[in-house]
Protein backbone atom coordinates (compact mmCIF):
# COMPACT_ATOMS: atom_id res chain seq x y z
CA UNK A 1 0.00 0.00 0.00
CA UNK A 2 0.99 3.63 -0.22
CA UNK A 3 1.12 6.08 2.67
CA UNK A 4 2.09 9.64 3.36
CA UNK A 5 5.71 8.64 3.63
CA UNK A 6 5.81 6.78 0.33
CA UNK A 7 5.81 3.08 -0.63
CA UNK A 8 6.19 0.37 1.99
CA UNK A 9 9.31 -1.78 1.86
CA UNK A 10 8.58 -5.21 0.44
CA UNK A 11 9.30 -8.55 1.96
CA UNK A 12 8.57 -7.76 5.64
CA UNK A 13 7.58 -10.80 7.58
CA UNK A 14 4.16 -10.67 9.22
CA UNK A 15 4.62 -13.73 11.40
CA UNK A 16 4.43 -13.54 15.20
CA UNK A 17 4.18 -16.70 17.25
CA UNK A 18 5.52 -18.81 20.04
CA UNK A 19 7.16 -18.27 23.36
CA UNK A 20 10.62 -17.63 21.92
CA UNK A 21 9.27 -14.86 19.71
CA UNK A 22 8.38 -12.86 22.82
CA UNK A 23 11.24 -13.90 25.04
CA UNK A 24 14.38 -13.07 23.14
CA UNK A 25 13.45 -9.81 21.48
CA UNK A 26 16.21 -7.33 22.27
CA UNK A 27 16.80 -9.42 25.37
CA UNK A 28 13.59 -8.27 27.08
CA UNK A 29 12.51 -11.50 28.75
CA UNK A 30 8.95 -12.49 29.48
CA UNK A 31 7.77 -13.75 32.83
CA UNK A 32 6.83 -17.33 33.63
CA UNK A 33 7.61 -20.30 31.41
CA UNK A 34 8.46 -18.17 28.41
CA UNK A 35 11.50 -16.66 30.13
CA UNK A 36 14.57 -16.79 27.89
CA UNK A 37 17.89 -17.74 29.41
CA UNK A 38 19.83 -15.12 27.52
CA UNK A 39 19.14 -12.56 24.84
CA UNK A 40 21.38 -10.72 22.43
CA UNK A 41 23.78 -8.06 23.75
CA UNK A 42 22.07 -4.70 23.38
CA UNK A 43 24.16 -1.60 22.77
CA UNK A 44 22.92 1.97 22.27
CA UNK A 45 24.87 4.89 20.82
CA UNK A 46 22.92 8.10 21.46
CA UNK A 47 24.18 11.32 19.91
CA UNK A 48 22.74 14.80 20.45
CA UNK A 49 24.06 18.21 19.48
CA UNK A 50 22.28 21.55 19.87
CA UNK A 51 24.83 23.23 17.60
CA UNK A 52 24.92 23.02 13.82
CA UNK A 53 26.65 24.88 11.03
CA UNK A 54 26.70 28.64 10.93
CA UNK A 55 23.55 28.69 8.80
CA UNK A 56 21.49 27.26 11.66
CA UNK A 57 20.57 28.74 15.03
CA UNK A 58 21.27 26.63 18.08
CA UNK A 59 18.63 24.09 19.03
CA UNK A 60 17.23 24.06 22.54
CA UNK A 61 16.37 20.46 23.27
CA UNK A 62 18.33 18.06 21.03
CA UNK A 63 20.67 17.11 23.85
CA UNK A 64 17.74 16.78 26.24
CA UNK A 65 16.15 14.35 23.77
CA UNK A 66 19.17 12.09 24.16
CA UNK A 67 18.82 12.06 27.94
CA UNK A 68 15.19 10.98 27.64
CA UNK A 69 15.97 8.17 25.22
CA UNK A 70 18.86 6.94 27.39
CA UNK A 71 16.66 6.93 30.46
CA UNK A 72 13.83 4.90 28.94
CA UNK A 73 16.21 2.34 27.37
CA UNK A 74 17.94 1.78 30.70
CA UNK A 75 14.72 1.64 32.72
CA UNK A 76 12.49 -0.39 30.41
CA UNK A 77 14.48 -1.58 27.41
CA UNK A 78 16.88 -4.03 29.04
CA UNK A 79 19.97 -2.04 28.01
CA UNK A 80 22.72 -2.24 30.62
CA UNK A 81 23.96 1.19 31.73
CA UNK A 82 27.49 0.35 30.54
CA UNK A 83 26.13 -0.36 27.05
CA UNK A 84 24.29 2.96 26.70
CA UNK A 85 26.77 5.46 25.23
CA UNK A 86 25.57 9.08 25.48
CA UNK A 87 27.40 11.74 23.46
CA UNK A 88 26.00 15.27 23.76
CA UNK A 89 27.71 18.28 22.25
CA UNK A 90 30.65 16.13 21.14
CA UNK A 91 32.55 16.40 17.83
CA UNK A 92 32.43 13.74 15.14
CA UNK A 93 35.82 12.33 16.12
CA UNK A 94 34.44 11.44 19.57
CA UNK A 95 31.45 9.67 18.02
CA UNK A 96 33.73 7.68 15.71
CA UNK A 97 35.87 6.65 18.69
CA UNK A 98 32.82 5.28 20.52
CA UNK A 99 31.71 3.41 17.39
CA UNK A 100 35.18 1.86 17.12
CA UNK A 101 34.83 0.59 20.67
CA UNK A 102 31.37 -0.79 19.91
CA UNK A 103 32.75 -2.55 16.83
CA UNK A 104 35.38 -4.30 18.95
CA UNK A 105 32.74 -5.26 21.52
CA UNK A 106 30.54 -6.76 18.81
CA UNK A 107 33.44 -8.75 17.39
CA UNK A 108 34.22 -10.15 20.84
CA UNK A 109 30.58 -10.97 21.49
CA UNK A 110 30.24 -12.69 18.12
CA UNK A 111 33.38 -14.75 18.82
CA UNK A 112 31.68 -15.96 22.01
CA UNK A 113 28.73 -17.17 19.97
CA UNK A 114 26.32 -14.43 21.06
CA UNK A 115 24.23 -12.08 18.98
CA UNK A 116 24.16 -8.28 19.16
CA UNK A 117 21.66 -5.49 18.60
CA UNK A 118 22.78 -1.88 18.09
CA UNK A 119 20.44 1.08 18.44
CA UNK A 120 21.81 4.35 17.05
CA UNK A 121 19.92 7.55 17.79
CA UNK A 122 20.66 11.13 16.70
CA UNK A 123 18.95 14.41 17.54
CA UNK A 124 20.28 17.63 16.05
CA UNK A 125 20.69 19.59 12.84
CA UNK A 126 20.80 18.19 9.33
CA UNK A 127 21.01 19.83 5.91
CA UNK A 128 19.44 16.88 4.06
CA UNK A 129 22.82 15.45 3.05
CA UNK A 130 24.64 15.15 6.36
CA UNK A 131 24.18 15.26 10.12
CA UNK A 132 25.67 18.34 11.75
CA UNK A 133 27.67 17.99 14.96
CA UNK A 134 28.71 21.54 15.62
CA UNK A 135 30.85 22.45 12.61
CA UNK A 136 31.42 18.77 11.71
CA UNK A 137 29.39 17.25 8.89
CA UNK A 138 28.65 13.52 8.85
CA UNK A 139 27.39 12.56 5.40
CA UNK A 140 24.41 10.24 5.36
CA UNK A 141 26.30 7.77 3.19
CA UNK A 142 29.22 7.73 5.66
CA UNK A 143 26.79 7.26 8.55
CA UNK A 144 25.17 4.24 6.90
CA UNK A 145 28.59 2.77 6.13
CA UNK A 146 29.88 3.32 9.67
CA UNK A 147 26.84 1.63 11.21
CA UNK A 148 26.97 -1.26 8.74
CA UNK A 149 30.67 -1.80 9.55
CA UNK A 150 29.73 -2.42 13.17
CA UNK A 151 28.34 -5.73 11.86
CA UNK A 152 25.69 -6.34 14.54
CA UNK A 153 22.94 -8.81 13.85
CA UNK A 154 20.33 -6.06 14.03
CA UNK A 155 20.73 -2.31 13.53
CA UNK A 156 18.07 0.16 14.61
CA UNK A 157 18.74 3.69 13.36
CA UNK A 158 16.62 6.62 14.56
CA UNK A 159 17.38 10.12 13.28
CA UNK A 160 15.46 13.17 14.52
CA UNK A 161 16.52 16.14 12.43
CA UNK A 162 15.34 18.37 9.63
CA UNK A 163 15.19 16.61 6.25
CA UNK A 164 16.16 13.35 7.91
CA UNK A 165 13.96 11.43 5.47
CA UNK A 166 16.69 11.94 2.87
CA UNK A 167 18.67 9.32 4.79
CA UNK A 168 16.25 6.68 3.51
CA UNK A 169 17.27 7.36 -0.08
CA UNK A 170 20.86 6.36 0.65
CA UNK A 171 21.56 2.78 -0.46
CA UNK A 172 18.20 2.61 -2.22
CA UNK A 173 15.93 2.83 0.80
CA UNK A 174 12.33 3.98 0.38
CA UNK A 175 10.17 5.60 3.04
CA UNK A 176 7.20 3.64 4.33
CA UNK A 177 3.74 4.58 5.53
CA UNK A 178 2.41 4.97 9.02
CA UNK A 179 0.29 1.85 9.27
CA UNK A 180 0.11 -1.85 8.44
CA UNK A 181 3.71 -2.51 9.45
CA UNK A 182 4.94 -5.35 11.55
CA UNK A 183 8.52 -6.46 11.52
CA UNK A 184 10.03 -9.24 13.48
CA UNK A 185 13.04 -10.54 15.35
CA UNK A 186 14.21 -13.69 17.04
CA UNK A 187 17.53 -15.49 17.27
CA UNK A 188 17.52 -15.91 13.48
CA UNK A 189 16.65 -12.33 12.64
CA UNK A 190 19.07 -9.91 11.02
CA UNK A 191 18.94 -6.65 9.15
CA UNK A 192 18.30 -2.96 9.65
CA UNK A 193 15.41 -0.70 10.63
CA UNK A 194 15.69 3.04 9.96
CA UNK A 195 13.25 5.59 11.40
CA UNK A 196 13.38 9.29 10.60
CA UNK A 197 11.45 12.14 12.19
CA UNK A 198 10.66 14.01 8.97
CA UNK A 199 10.41 13.61 5.21
CA UNK A 200 13.31 14.47 2.91
CA UNK A 201 12.32 18.12 2.47
CA UNK A 202 10.62 18.88 5.80
CA UNK A 203 11.71 20.72 8.90
CA UNK A 204 11.65 18.87 12.19
CA UNK A 205 10.06 20.76 15.07
CA UNK A 206 10.80 21.12 18.75
CA UNK A 207 8.57 22.63 21.42
CA UNK A 208 9.09 25.02 24.31
CA UNK A 209 6.08 23.49 26.00
CA UNK A 210 7.41 19.93 26.14
CA UNK A 211 11.13 20.87 26.10
CA UNK A 212 11.79 18.31 23.38
CA UNK A 213 11.41 17.65 19.70
CA UNK A 214 7.93 16.43 18.84
CA UNK A 215 9.05 13.14 17.30
CA UNK A 216 11.45 12.10 20.05
CA UNK A 217 8.95 13.17 22.70
CA UNK A 218 6.19 11.00 21.28
CA UNK A 219 8.57 8.13 20.55
CA UNK A 220 9.75 8.07 24.17
CA UNK A 221 6.17 8.43 25.43
CA UNK A 222 5.29 5.44 23.29
CA UNK A 223 8.15 3.40 24.76
CA UNK A 224 6.89 4.18 28.28
CA UNK A 225 3.59 2.51 27.43
CA UNK A 226 1.52 5.02 25.48
CA UNK A 227 2.11 2.98 22.28
CA UNK A 228 1.08 -0.34 23.83
CA UNK A 229 -1.99 -0.75 21.62
CA UNK A 230 -2.17 -4.50 22.28
CA UNK A 231 -2.27 -3.99 26.05
CA UNK A 232 0.21 -6.81 26.66
CA UNK A 233 2.67 -4.63 28.58
CA UNK A 234 5.26 -4.67 25.79
CA UNK A 235 5.96 -1.97 23.21
CA UNK A 236 7.25 -3.18 19.84
CA UNK A 237 9.20 -0.98 17.48
CA UNK A 238 6.24 -1.14 15.13
CA UNK A 239 3.89 0.14 17.84
CA UNK A 240 6.34 2.86 18.85
CA UNK A 241 6.77 4.04 15.25
CA UNK A 242 3.04 4.10 14.53
CA UNK A 243 2.40 6.04 17.73
CA UNK A 244 5.17 8.57 17.05
CA UNK A 245 4.00 9.00 13.45
CA UNK A 246 0.38 9.73 14.32
CA UNK A 247 1.08 12.08 17.21
CA UNK A 248 3.94 13.95 15.54
CA UNK A 249 1.73 14.54 12.52
CA UNK A 250 -1.17 15.75 14.68
CA UNK A 251 1.01 17.96 16.86
CA UNK A 252 2.63 19.71 13.88
CA UNK A 253 -0.29 19.78 11.43
CA UNK A 254 -1.21 23.40 12.18
CA UNK A 255 2.25 24.89 12.66
CA UNK A 256 3.61 27.53 10.30
CA UNK A 257 6.17 25.06 8.95
CA UNK A 258 3.45 22.62 8.01
CA UNK A 259 2.95 19.01 9.12
CA UNK A 260 5.94 16.79 9.86
CA UNK A 261 5.83 13.23 8.47
CA UNK A 262 8.07 10.61 10.12
CA UNK A 263 9.15 7.80 7.82
CA UNK A 264 10.79 4.36 7.97
CA UNK A 265 12.65 1.73 5.99
CA UNK A 266 12.66 -1.76 7.53
CA UNK A 267 14.80 -4.54 6.09
CA UNK A 268 14.54 -7.32 8.62
CA UNK A 269 13.74 -11.00 8.39
CA UNK A 270 12.74 -13.49 11.04
CA UNK A 271 9.87 -14.37 13.32
CA UNK A 272 8.46 -12.81 16.50
CA UNK A 273 7.68 -9.32 17.72
CA UNK A 274 10.54 -6.84 17.92
CA UNK A 275 9.93 -5.57 21.47
CA UNK A 276 11.78 -2.44 22.55
CA UNK A 277 10.46 -1.97 26.08
CA UNK A 278 8.55 -3.94 28.66
CA UNK A 279 6.23 -1.61 30.55
CA UNK A 280 5.81 -3.81 33.63
CA UNK A 281 9.51 -4.60 34.03
CA UNK A 282 10.51 -2.05 36.69
CA UNK A 283 9.40 0.96 38.69
CA UNK A 284 5.71 1.83 38.97
CA UNK A 285 2.67 1.85 36.69
CA UNK A 286 0.38 4.87 36.50
CA UNK A 287 -3.04 4.35 34.89
CA UNK A 288 -4.61 7.59 33.72
CA UNK A 289 -8.19 8.62 32.94
CA UNK A 290 -9.51 8.60 29.39
CA UNK A 291 -11.49 11.36 27.73
CA UNK A 292 -8.77 14.05 27.70
CA UNK A 293 -7.04 15.38 24.58
CA UNK A 294 -3.59 15.22 26.18
CA UNK A 295 -2.05 14.21 29.49
CA UNK A 296 1.51 15.34 30.33
CA UNK A 297 3.59 13.69 33.06
CA UNK A 298 6.64 15.44 34.47
CA UNK A 299 9.09 14.95 37.30
CA UNK A 300 7.51 17.19 39.95
CA UNK A 301 10.77 18.46 41.43
CA UNK A 302 12.71 19.18 38.23
CA UNK A 303 9.71 19.63 35.90
CA UNK A 304 11.43 17.20 33.51
CA UNK A 305 8.75 15.92 31.11
CA UNK A 306 8.76 12.14 30.87
CA UNK A 307 5.74 11.23 28.79
CA UNK A 308 2.51 12.34 27.13
CA UNK A 309 -0.72 10.51 26.46
CA UNK A 310 -3.11 11.44 23.65
CA UNK A 311 -6.44 10.12 22.43
CA UNK A 312 -4.58 7.34 20.56
CA UNK A 313 -2.61 6.21 23.62
CA UNK A 314 -2.78 3.31 25.95
CA UNK A 315 -3.71 4.67 29.38
CA UNK A 316 -0.77 3.04 31.22
CA UNK A 317 2.64 4.65 31.66
CA UNK A 318 5.71 3.06 33.26
CA UNK A 319 7.65 5.41 35.55
CA UNK A 320 10.42 5.06 38.09
CA UNK A 321 9.40 5.57 41.70
CA UNK A 322 9.08 9.27 42.48
CA UNK A 323 6.81 12.30 42.64
CA UNK A 324 5.15 13.47 39.42
CA UNK A 325 3.12 16.42 38.19
CA UNK A 326 0.25 15.34 35.91
CA UNK A 327 -1.46 17.83 33.63
CA UNK A 328 -4.50 16.94 31.51
CA UNK A 329 -6.02 19.03 28.73
CA UNK A 330 -9.48 19.03 27.20
CA UNK A 331 -10.22 21.62 24.51
CA UNK A 332 -9.07 24.95 26.05
CA UNK A 333 -9.28 23.71 29.63
CA UNK A 334 -6.38 22.37 31.68
CA UNK A 335 -6.30 20.27 34.86
CA UNK A 336 -3.50 19.00 37.06
CA UNK A 337 -2.47 17.09 40.14
CA UNK A 338 0.63 15.65 41.82
CA UNK A 339 1.12 11.93 42.54
CA UNK A 340 3.80 10.04 44.45
CA UNK A 341 4.61 6.52 43.21
CA UNK A 342 6.47 3.86 45.15
CA UNK A 343 8.59 1.12 43.60
CA UNK A 344 6.31 -1.58 42.21
CA UNK A 345 3.15 0.44 42.85
CA UNK A 346 0.25 0.40 40.41
CA UNK A 347 -1.85 3.55 40.78
CA UNK A 348 -5.16 4.39 39.12
CA UNK A 349 -5.71 8.13 38.68
CA UNK A 350 -9.29 9.27 38.04
CA UNK A 351 -10.59 12.44 36.43
CA UNK A 352 -11.97 13.47 39.83
CA UNK A 353 -8.37 13.67 41.10
CA UNK A 354 -7.53 16.49 38.66
CA UNK A 355 -8.24 20.15 39.38
CA UNK A 356 -8.25 23.23 37.11
CA UNK A 357 -4.87 24.65 36.05
CA UNK A 358 -3.20 26.94 33.48
CA UNK A 359 -1.33 26.13 30.21
CA UNK A 360 1.95 26.66 28.12
CA UNK A 361 3.75 27.36 24.56
CA UNK A 362 6.25 26.07 21.75
CA UNK A 363 9.16 26.49 18.99
CA UNK A 364 10.70 25.29 15.57
CA UNK A 365 13.56 22.77 15.43
CA UNK A 366 16.26 24.11 13.17
CA UNK A 367 14.07 26.97 12.03
CA UNK A 368 15.12 30.54 11.39
CA UNK A 369 15.19 32.86 14.40
CA UNK A 370 12.23 34.94 13.21
CA UNK A 371 10.03 31.83 13.07
CA UNK A 372 10.98 30.38 16.43
CA UNK A 373 8.42 32.33 18.42
CA UNK A 374 5.63 31.81 15.89
CA UNK A 375 5.07 28.06 15.98
CA UNK A 376 2.28 26.86 18.25
CA UNK A 377 1.70 23.13 18.85
CA UNK A 378 -1.53 21.49 17.74
CA UNK A 379 -2.73 24.80 16.31
CA UNK A 380 -3.49 26.30 19.70
CA UNK A 381 -2.46 29.74 20.88
CA UNK A 382 -0.20 30.21 23.86
CA UNK A 383 -2.36 29.81 26.94
CA UNK A 384 -3.12 32.60 29.37
CA UNK A 385 -4.27 32.05 32.95
CA UNK A 386 -7.98 31.58 33.50
CA UNK A 387 -10.09 34.13 35.36
CA UNK A 388 -11.96 32.93 38.45
CA UNK A 389 -15.10 34.71 39.68
CA UNK A 390 -16.23 34.01 43.23
CA UNK A 391 -19.54 34.68 44.99
CA UNK A 392 -19.72 34.04 48.74
CA UNK A 393 -21.81 34.69 51.76
CA UNK A 394 -19.72 36.61 54.28
CA UNK A 395 -19.42 37.81 57.86
CA UNK A 396 -17.35 40.94 58.46
CA UNK A 397 -16.57 43.02 61.51
CA UNK A 398 -18.83 45.98 62.35
CA UNK A 399 -17.86 49.42 63.60
CA UNK A 400 -20.47 49.56 66.37
CA UNK A 401 -20.04 47.55 69.56
CA UNK A 402 -23.63 46.39 69.21
CA UNK A 403 -22.81 44.84 65.80
CA UNK A 404 -19.58 42.86 66.13
CA UNK A 405 -20.35 40.98 62.88
CA UNK A 406 -22.26 42.08 59.81
CA UNK A 407 -23.72 39.51 57.37
CA UNK A 408 -23.07 40.24 53.74
CA UNK A 409 -21.81 39.25 50.34
CA UNK A 410 -18.32 38.97 48.88
CA UNK A 411 -17.51 39.14 45.17
CA UNK A 412 -13.99 38.23 44.06
CA UNK A 413 -11.93 38.16 40.89
CA UNK A 414 -8.64 36.24 40.64
CA UNK A 415 -6.64 34.06 38.25
CA UNK A 416 -5.43 30.46 38.23
CA UNK A 417 -1.80 31.55 38.53
CA UNK A 418 0.29 30.25 41.40
CA UNK A 419 1.08 33.88 42.31
CA UNK A 420 -0.63 37.15 41.49
CA UNK A 421 -3.32 39.57 42.61
CA UNK A 422 -6.99 39.25 43.53
CA UNK A 423 -9.79 41.83 43.81
CA UNK A 424 -12.50 41.49 46.46
CA UNK A 425 -15.66 43.56 46.95
CA UNK A 426 -17.26 43.14 50.38
CA UNK A 427 -20.82 44.36 51.01
CA UNK A 428 -22.39 43.98 54.46
CA UNK A 429 -25.34 45.30 56.45
CA UNK A 430 -26.78 44.59 59.91
CA UNK A 431 -29.39 45.91 62.32
CA UNK A 432 -29.22 46.56 66.08
CA UNK A 433 -31.61 48.29 68.43
CA UNK A 434 -32.21 51.78 67.12
CA UNK A 435 -29.95 51.79 64.07
CA UNK A 436 -28.66 50.01 60.97
CA UNK A 437 -25.02 49.79 59.91
CA UNK A 438 -23.89 49.13 56.32
CA UNK A 439 -20.36 48.80 54.96
CA UNK A 440 -18.62 48.43 51.59
CA UNK A 441 -14.94 47.67 51.06
CA UNK A 442 -12.85 47.08 47.95
CA UNK A 443 -9.73 45.01 48.62
CA UNK A 444 -6.66 44.21 46.55
CA UNK A 445 -4.56 41.25 47.67
CA UNK A 446 -1.26 39.81 46.52
CA UNK A 447 -1.11 36.03 46.88
CA UNK A 448 0.81 32.82 46.35
CA UNK A 449 -1.01 29.53 45.83
CA UNK A 450 -0.17 25.85 46.11
CA UNK A 451 -2.24 22.99 44.75
CA UNK A 452 -2.53 19.33 45.56
CA UNK A 453 -5.08 17.17 43.84
CA UNK A 454 -8.40 19.02 43.88
CA UNK A 455 -7.28 21.28 46.73
CA UNK A 456 -5.84 24.77 46.30
CA UNK A 457 -4.48 26.82 49.18
CA UNK A 458 -3.84 30.56 48.93
CA UNK A 459 -2.04 32.94 51.27
CA UNK A 460 -1.52 36.65 50.81
CA UNK A 461 -1.69 40.20 52.11
CA UNK A 462 -4.64 42.50 51.46
CA UNK A 463 -5.13 46.27 51.39
CA UNK A 464 -8.71 47.53 51.45
CA UNK A 465 -10.58 50.79 51.42
CA UNK A 466 -14.23 51.75 51.78
CA UNK A 467 -16.75 53.25 54.14
CA UNK A 468 -19.31 52.60 56.89
CA UNK A 469 -22.78 54.21 57.17
CA UNK A 470 -24.96 54.18 60.30
CA UNK A 471 -28.64 55.20 60.01
CA UNK A 472 -30.93 55.77 63.00
CA UNK A 473 -34.36 54.12 62.94
CA UNK A 474 -36.23 57.32 63.87
CA UNK A 475 -34.96 59.09 60.75
CA UNK A 476 -32.37 60.95 62.71
CA UNK A 477 -29.01 61.98 61.27
CA UNK A 478 -26.93 59.51 59.22
CA UNK A 479 -23.30 59.11 60.22
CA UNK A 480 -20.61 57.82 57.91
CA UNK A 481 -16.86 57.34 57.93
CA UNK A 482 -14.15 56.38 55.48
CA UNK A 483 -12.04 53.39 56.42
CA UNK A 484 -8.83 51.76 55.24
CA UNK A 485 -7.32 48.49 56.33
CA UNK A 486 -4.53 46.00 55.74
CA UNK A 487 -3.71 42.50 56.91
CA UNK A 488 -3.19 38.84 55.96
CA UNK A 489 -5.75 36.67 54.20
CA UNK A 490 -6.03 32.96 53.58
CA UNK A 491 -8.21 30.94 51.24
CA UNK A 492 -8.82 27.31 50.54
CA UNK A 493 -10.78 25.79 47.67
CA UNK A 494 -11.99 22.33 46.72
CA UNK A 495 -12.68 21.65 43.03
CA UNK A 496 -16.14 20.10 42.68
CA UNK A 497 -16.02 20.02 38.86
CA UNK A 498 -13.37 21.21 36.36
CA UNK A 499 -14.96 24.70 36.48
CA UNK A 500 -16.68 24.95 39.87
CA UNK A 501 -15.04 25.03 43.30
CA UNK A 502 -16.09 25.50 46.92
CA UNK A 503 -14.12 28.40 48.46
CA UNK A 504 -13.48 29.48 52.05
CA UNK A 505 -11.83 32.89 52.66
CA UNK A 506 -10.58 34.41 55.90
CA UNK A 507 -8.91 37.77 56.55
CA UNK A 508 -7.84 39.70 59.63
CA UNK A 509 -7.17 43.41 59.15
CA UNK A 510 -6.21 46.46 61.14
CA UNK A 511 -8.49 49.31 60.02
CA UNK A 512 -8.44 53.07 60.56
CA UNK A 513 -11.67 55.11 60.60
CA UNK A 514 -11.98 58.75 59.50
CA UNK A 515 -13.91 59.89 62.56
CA UNK A 516 -11.24 59.22 65.19
CA UNK A 517 -8.24 58.03 63.15
CA UNK A 518 -7.70 55.24 65.65
CA UNK A 519 -6.81 51.74 64.52
CA UNK A 520 -9.41 49.09 65.20
CA UNK A 521 -8.05 45.57 65.56
CA UNK A 522 -8.77 42.86 64.84
CA UNK A 523 -11.27 43.31 62.03
CA UNK A 524 -12.29 39.81 60.89
CA UNK A 525 -13.72 38.73 57.55
CA UNK A 526 -14.97 35.23 56.84
CA UNK A 527 -16.69 34.08 53.66
CA UNK A 528 -17.91 30.78 52.22
CA UNK A 529 -19.13 30.37 48.68
CA UNK A 530 -18.42 29.15 45.17
CA UNK A 531 -15.92 30.12 42.47
CA UNK A 532 -16.42 29.69 38.73
CA UNK A 533 -13.43 29.40 36.37
CA UNK A 534 -14.02 31.15 33.03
Amino acid sequence: MRGRGGRATRGLSVLASGCMALGVVLGVATAGPCHAAAGPRRVAVLVGNNQGGRAHPALRYAEDDVARVARVLSELGGFADADVHVLTGRPLVAVRAVLAGVRRLIATTRAQGNRTVVLFYFSGHSDGDALELGNDLWAFSDLRTALKDLAPDIRIVIVDSCQSGALLAVKGGTPGPAFDIRFTDDLATSGEAVLTSSAAHERALESREIHASFFSHHFVSGLRGAADSSGDGRVTLGEAYRYAFVNTLLATSNTLSGPQHPAYDFRLSGQGELVLTEVVAHGAILSLPRGFDRILIADERRRFLLAELTTSSSNRIALPAGRYAVQARLADASYETVVTLAEGEQRNLGSQDLRPAARATSVIKGGDADLNAMVVPEGQAAASPHLVIGVSGALTGGAADALPLLPGLQLSLATTRTAGFALQLDLASGHATGFRESAAYLGLGAFVARERGRWRGTAGWRVSGGGVVQSLDDHGPTHWTLAAGTGPWLAGSLALTPRLALVLNAALEVRIMRRDLQPVAPWPLLSLGAALRL
